[in-house]
C-alpha cells in the first residue's frame, strides 16, 4: 500500500513540476501591461547598485558589503517575483531588504560584533537595529532622517503583516478551493510598487544621511544622477541645504 501511494504522489509531482510553468509564464503575459511599473522598479534598484559599487564598496569593508549586497539582491528577488504574480513572497523580499540595509549600517561601525555575528554568537531584531540607526550621530536632529525612518519602520510593520500572514489583503489564495502560486491581478502590480517605492527612495535617503560627505561637490556624480530619479523632487532642495549634496533636477 505504502509503495502504491508513493507511486501516486510521484505522479502528481510530475504533473504539477509541468504545470507551474506554464501558469507562471501565463501570470506573467497577463501583468505585461504593467510593464512601466516594472521599468520603474528596476531604475530604483539600479540606485542600491550604484551606492554599492561607488560609495560602500570603497569601503573595503567585505562583511558590511556583504549585508548590502543581499539587501540589494532581495530587491531584485521581490522584482521577479512580483514581475511573475507572486505578490506575497516579494512583499516578504521587500522586508528583507530593509533588515540587511540595516545591519550593513550596524555592522559598518560594529567590528567586533560582526566577527561574533560570523560565529553565531550576535543577533538584533529589527527594533533595537532601528534604534540604533535612529540615534546614529549621523541620523539624529535630522528632520529628513527622522521623516525617512519613520517610513521605513511603517513600511517593516505593513510588510511583516504579509510575512507572518496576518493581513486578508496579502493573502493569495482567496476561497478554499484553489491554490495560487501566482495571481494575474493587475491592481496587485500597484499595491506592490507603491510599496517597493516608498522602501527605496526612504533607504536611499538614509544612505544619504550616513555618506553624505562622499557626495558632496562634484563627487559621485554617477550616483547623485541614479538617485535624483529615485527620491522624489520635492526632497532636493532640503537634501542640498541639510546635507550640501546637489541632485540633478
Amino acid at each position: 500500500m505504502a509503495n502504491i501511494i508513493r507511486l501516486e504522489l510521484a505522479h502528481n509531482f510530475e504533473a504539477f513540476d509541468k504545470e507551474w510553468p506554464t501558469e507562471l509564464i501565463a501570470s506573467r503575459d497577463a501583468i505585461t501591461p504593467c510593464k512601466r511599473s516594472f521599468e520603474e522598479s528596476y531604475v530604483r534598484i539600479c540606485s542600491i547598485q550604484a551606492w554599492r559599487i561607488n560609495v560602500v564598496r570603497p569601503l573595503n569593508l567585505d562583511g558590511p558589503e556583504a549585508f548590502f549586497f543581499e539587501a540589494q539582491n532581495d530587491l531584485l528577488t521581490s522584482h521577479w517575483l512580483a514581475r511573475c504574480g507572486a505578490f506575497r513572497p516579494a512583499l516578504k523580499a521587500l522586508r528583507s531588504a530593509i533588515e540587511n540595509i540595516y545591519f550593513s549600517l550596524f555592522y559598518k561601525d560594529h567590528s567586533v560584533e560582526l566577527a561574533q555575528w560570523e560565529l553565531g554568537k550576535h543577533k538584533l531584531g529589527f527594533t533595537e537595529l532601528h534604534k540604533y540607526v535612529e540615534a546614529h550621530p549621523l541620523v539624529d536632529g535630522r528632520s529628513l532622517a527622522k521623516d525617512c525612518l519613520a517610513e521605513l519602520k511603517s513600511e517593516y510593520a505593513t510588510l511583516s503583516k504579509a510575512v507572518h500572514g496576518s493581513a486578508k489583503a496579502f493573502r493569495m489564495t482567496q476561497n478554499l478551493e484553489d491554490i495560487r502560486l501566482w495571481s494575474a491581478d493587475p491592481p496587485s502590480v500597484s499595491k506592490w510598487a507603491a510599496r517597493e517605492k516608498s522602501v527605496i527612495s526612504n533607504i536611499n535617503l538614509l544612505l544619504l544621511h550616513f555618506f553624505y560627505e562622499q557626495l558632496q561637490g562634484a563627487s559621485k556624480r554617477d550616483v547623485r544622477n541614479i538617485i535624483s530619479c529615485v527620491i522624489p523632487q520635492s526632497k532636493h532642495g532640503e537634501i542640498k541645504a541639510s546635507l550640501q549634496v546637489k541632485l540633478r533636477t
